[in-house]
């Protein structure tokens, strides 16, 4: 048998106006993706449409259904049999080693429902996010603390000198943001890009399009004074200008070559 997981559940959840306007199967679906013993402590976890229909009764249509609903809510975010619950974290009272654990889970998580589940609709870190990160911090300096007494406790029962102990870390904002959106999995968005000093997705854009601006006022001056059949074209469609750049790339690759 395997060992039951605790969790604290707010009795509130059935006085919340959303879940009073819920249909009674996406009311119990809803509640189901709380409390089966799938869910952890960053409230993002596998969980196939099979399992859901086995703990609330209801039909796969019908679970699809709730899904949808409460997707669209902004409540859930699923996908590829990964499950994460907006406000878990939010409306739980997480130590700080509770925390720690949940940082960990959201490292080895799917990007997309970490992103969902940290930001709002404008990609900016949600408010709880702060103090979430306050209390990682405590709990990786609770863990050192832990270590030096027992490296103190085993250097004095061999009757050796007490090694010096580790110190304190410091953990922020950024940090948190680098170390779950690692490279491979990162997504910059505009709130998050600037905690970590990087532009944002739509920013970035921006300077590609403006450097594009910028080669076409450049050949388009080229254009204007010389007869080089590699001029750009008059007509700038998105064909020719693709054509065009494509063309100007080889040339110039070409002149490196030689």
């Amino acid at each position: 048998m395997s060992q039951s997981n605790k969790r604290y559940f707010n009795t509130f959840f059935f006085e919340d106006p959303y879940v009073e306007g819920l249909a009674p199967e996406v009311r119990l679906l809803y509640l189901t993706m709380i409390l089966n013993p799938h869910n952890n402590l960053a409230g993002c976890y596998q969980i196939s449409i099979n399992k859901l229909m086995n703990y609330t009764g209801l039909e796969e249509k019908t679970v699809r259904w709730g899904i949808q609903k409460l997707q669209e809510d902004r409540k859930i975010l699923f996908s590829g049999h990964w499950l994460a619950l907006k406000n878990f974290i939010k409306n739980n009272q997480l130590n700080p080693n509770m925390c720690l654990k949940a940082f960990d889970i959201m490292k080895s998580s799917p990007r997309e429902q970490i992103v969902f589940i940290i930001s709002n609709y404008s990609q900016e870190a949600e408010p709880w996010v702060e103090d979430f990160v306050i209390k990682v911090e405590a709990g990786i300096n609770a863990t050192i603390d832990s270590q030096n007494r027992n490296s103190r406790k085993r250097a004095k029962e061999k009757g050796l000198p007490a090694s010096k102990d580790k110190p304190h870390q410091v953990f922020t904002m950024k940090q948190f943001i680098t170390e779950i959106l690692t490279p491979e999995r990162r997504v910059i968005g505009e709130g998050l890009g600037e905690w970590l000093g990087e532009p944002s997705a739509e920013y970035k854009y921006e300077l590609e399009f403006e450097e594009e601006i910028e080669i076409e006022k450049e050949y388009e001056q080229k254009n204007h004074s010389s007869s080089d059949s590699q001029s750009f074209p008059d007509q700038k469609s998105t064909s020719e200008l693709t054509e065009w750049l494509a063309e100007k790339k080889r040339i110039e690759k070409n002149e490196k070559v030689l």
